[in-house]
Order: structure tokens, then C-alpha cells, then sequence
């Protein structure tokens, strides 16, 4: 038996408990019921420093404790199967805020305020928990890997965005193929536009990917503003290795490392990879037959507009 030991793993599974602790206002989490990653943040430096204060009197590693239990909060799930900071989070943001711009209509993208906002109606707001500071505070808490986690689920549902306009695209190829040789022929092509199928999902789920990818860039930007100030001689090579690599079959793998580190690249390797799985050799007309539906439903809204 060694008591160190045995205190060390209680304070261990005391700090995760509390850390956990700290994101629940209630027991309605679709209600908006988290606490904001700031406020966790400050309950967790507050504990951190209380914590510390124990190597004044027993002979304890603390800084082990907090680096074991701090970096099982960045993955799903921790080394006793418990949800962490990540996994809470994870769902609050992906599963019900993103959600929630999708279905309702009640949250949308602002580029000027470079955040989600939400109507004045709606009770939960969105940029009391997506603005620069807070999701800052998000990245501190969740870490690069939490990000990674969280960037691999958004993009899991581009992809499956992307395979349902590819279903629609299929379902209405021989009218697109219409569409698209007659053009300039207004007769002719408004005929075919009342045959388009389902046509009215198309705008949904453009907008969704938009907001998702828009939100994951705000998510990388803050990733990149914390290790700049964390670790800037890092990246301040990774961004040099970013720019001077010459393009070659490596290029992917330098540009999957500086988006890791929340730079942005021309190519996204990890978005390439997660569209690649509904491509085929013989999707290139498939594909321009979606810009074709995409143009054809964006005229067609605005006509009907005016």
C-alpha cells in the first residue's frame, strides 16, 4: 500500500468529478442549461489554484495530477469512461447549436461579429457562447485534440449534407441535363424548373454546410489566437514549413498539420478526405449538374422574391 499513490489517484477522480461539475447549470441541456466555457474556466483556475496550495503541506506532485486529469479532458470520454469537458461541449455545440441553425431557423452566422446570433425571441444566445472570447476560453479548456474531435463530427455531417444534394442531383439528372442545354430558352426551361424534384432542400442544406464550415473556421481561429500566445516559436515554424513546402503528393500532410494548428490552406486536406467517400470516377458530371441545380434554385428563389 502507498498512501502518496493512493492520495494522488483520489485527487485525481476529485478534480475530474469537479471539473465535469462546473459545466452543469441544470439537467436540460437542449435548453441552453451549460455554463459558458469562460465561467468554466475561471471555476477551473480557482480549484487549479486551491489544489496547489496542497503541496504547502503534504509532499504531493500536484502539476502531475493536473496534467493526467486535464488531458483526459480533451478526448470523449475519461480513463474511468465518464463524459469530459470535451464530450460535454462536443454535444453542446455540434449537436444542439448547430442543430439548432439547421432546423429552427431561430440562430444564424454573422460574419461582422464573427459569431453565431440568436433571435431576440429564442432563449438561448448563441453568441453568448460562440464570440472570440468564449470560444478562446472552449479551446483552452477542450485543447487541440478537443478540436480535432469537434472538427471531425462537424465535418461528418458535411459529408452526409453533401450525400443527400448528391441524392437529390441523381433523382433529377435528366431534367438538369434539360435545364442545362436550354438555358436561353425561357419557355423550355421553365417548363422543366416545375419538374425538379425536392428542389425547395437545396438551399437548406447549402446553408447548413455553410454554417457549419463557417463555424468551424471560427473554432480554428481561436485554436490559432491561443497558441500563438502559448506557443509562438512552434508556430511560428509551422507556419514557415506551411509556406515554403514545395507542392508535391507530401503537400497534404504539411497542410493536415497547419490546420491542426488552426491555419487555414487553399486545399483541405481533411475535408477532401471526408468528400472523397461519396466520389467516384464517374461523379464529374454529378457534380456539375449540382451547380447547375444550385444556380437554377437561387434564381429561382429571388425571382419568386421580387
Amino acid at each position: 500500500f502507498a498512501p502518496r499513490e493512493y492520495l494522488v489517484s483520489h485527487l485525481e477522480d476529485l478534480l475530474a468529478r469537479k471539473v465535469t461539475a462546473l459545466t452543469k447549470t441544470g439537467t436540460n441541456l437542449h435548453s441552453g442549461d451549460v455554463m459558458k466555457p469562460s465561467a468554466v474556466l475561471g471555476g477551473l483556475k480557482a480549484y487549479m489554484a486551491v489544489f496547489k496550495n496542497l503541496e504547502n503541506y503534504i509532499h504531493v506532485d500536484i502539476v502531475r495530477v493536473f496534467h493526467s486529469v486535464l488531458l483526459q479532458q480533451t478526448q470523449l470520454t475519461d480513463s474511468n469512461g465518464q463524459p469530459t469537458l470535451a464530450s460535454v461541449y462536443n454535444q453542446c455545440y455540434v449537436d444542439y447549436l448547430l442543430r439548432e441553425v439547421i432546423s429552427s431557423g431561430n440562430i444564424c452566422y454573422s460574419p461582422w461579429r464573427k459569431s453565431f446570433v440568436s433571435r431576440h425571441t429564442f432563449p438561448f444566445k448563441a453568441e453568448e457562447f460562440t464570440d472570440v472570447s468564449e470560444l478562446s476560453a472552449l479551446v483552452e479548456l477542450i485543447g487541440p485534440y478537443g478540436v480535432s474531435h469537434m472538427s471531425n463530427k462537424m465535418l461528418d455531417q458535411v459529408s452526409s449534407q453533401v450525400q443527400e444534394l448528391k441524392k437529390l442531383v441523381l433523382a433529377n439528372r435528366d431534367t438538369l441535363h434539360g435545364l442545362r442545354s436550354s438555358f436561353y430558352k425561357p419557355e423550355v426551361s421553365a417548363d422543366l424548373m416545375r419538374r425538379l424534384r425536392s428542389s425547395d432542400d437545396v438551399i437548406g442544406r447549402m446553408t447548413t454546410i455553410g454554417c457549419i464550415l463557417a463555424f468551424r473556421r471560427l473554432l480554428l481561429d481561436a485554436l490559432h489566437s491561443r497558441l500563438k500566445c502559448r506557443i509562438p516559436y512552434l508556430l511560428t515554424s509551422i507556419e514557415d514549413f506551411q509556406t515554403h513546402f514545395p507542392d508535391g503528393k507530401d503537400r497534404a500532410i504539411v497542410d493536415e498539420m497547419a490546420i491542426a494548428a488552426g491555419l487555414s490552406c487553399d486545399i483541405d486536406p481533411i475535408l477532401c478526405r471526408a468528400l472523397a467517400r461519396h466520389c467516384t470516377q464517374d461523379d464529374h458530371v454529378t457534380w456539375c449538374l449540382l451547380m447547375v441545380l444550385v444556380g437554377l434554385v437561387f434564381i429561382f428563389e429571388r425571382a419568386s422574391a421580387s
